[in-house]
């Protein structure tokens, strides 16, 4: 777990790309290099990493396929580097870069080299999950909002017949791995599961009274409460971009016949010390 603060604009935008996997050809380059641009040509973006950086498979994984290495950048070393060079054009821009559980597996073997990258681009180390605390640029700078980041584990998914459903289960699991990791947060992310999903703060709806009548009134959002009620915070998992399916090869999403998924990524919008929407970008 990390701590970090960031001054940013008042009005901006976070961007939260992750499950990068440099170092297959299953990786959507395109995407990933469209999006840096994006972030770069923004004075006001931002972007939170949030692990997985390269795909990392060591020779005798059961997951490594030669069909689908990057016949430049085979060995876990020169991914890292060719990540590294893909972001240092945003350095300045990053708030923290997380360690996903790629990273992790190859940390006994090679050290951490997310820390390193951190190190050498003068980026915060997010570990595993930040809490990151958004303040406003200048003295005296003024608390916006907090958000909660994490690699993630596990799976989201749901066998419900019905899509309407199905899609109401998985946006739930979210919600449910999430709430309990930070009560001070109004957004909360993970990555992971390659899933690009937004849930939504729900509004509840209460009897108020003033001693002569009754009035109702819908629950309003604290975005610096020291508690935050779990049903008004945003929720996401934030995308990958990293391609299930190739023409002429086989990836192991396809082996282990997973569905299709989005890639992408998530953009948080931030304005009045608030987050006032989480957008879903396909790719």
């Amino acid at each position: 777990m990390q701590l970090i603060s960031k001054e940013i604009q008042k009005e901006h935008k976070i961007y939260l790309i992750g499950d990068i996997h440099k170092g297959v050809i299953a990786h959507n380059e395109d995407g990933f290099n469209h999006v840096i641009s994006l972030i770069k040509n923004d004075k006001n973006a931002y972007c939170v990493i949030m692990g997985d950086l390269i795909e990392g498979r060591p020779l005798n994984h059961k997951f490594f396929d030669l069909d689908i290495a990057d016949p430049n950048m085979l060995l876990p070393e020169y991914q890292y580097e060719a990540f590294q060079r893909s972001i240092e054009p945003i350095k300045d821009k990053i708030i923290t870069i997380l360690e996903g559980n790629h990273d992790r597996s190859l940390s006994r073997t090679y050290g951490n080299k997310v820390r390193t990258i951190c190190d050498k681009l003068a980026v915060p180390y997010g570990t595993f999950s930040s809490v990151i605390s958004l303040k406003t640029i200048g003295k005296p700078s003024k608390m916006m909002y907090k958000i909660y980041v994490a690699h993630g584990a596990g799976a989201i998914r749901s066998s419900a017949g019905d899509i309407i459903r199905r899609r109401g289960y998985m946006l739930e699991a979210i919600k449910r791995k999430l709430k309990n990791k930070s009560a001070d947060c109004i957004g909360m992310f993970m990555g992971h599961t390659h899933k690009l999903m937004i849930a939504k703060p729900m509004q509840r709806l209460h009897i108020m009274s003033d001693e002569k009548k009754l009035e109702q009134m819908y629950s309003k959002r604290p975005s610096r409460s020291r508690f935050v009620p779990e049903d008004d915070r945003w929720y996401g998992n934030t995308g990958s971009f990293m391609k299930a399916n190739l023409l002429g090869a086989t990836t192991y999403a396809e082996a282990a016949m997973y569905d299709p998924v989005e890639m992408g990524y998530l953009v948080i919008h931030g304005k009045d010390d608030d987050i006032t929407d989480v957008e879903k970008v396909v790719i």
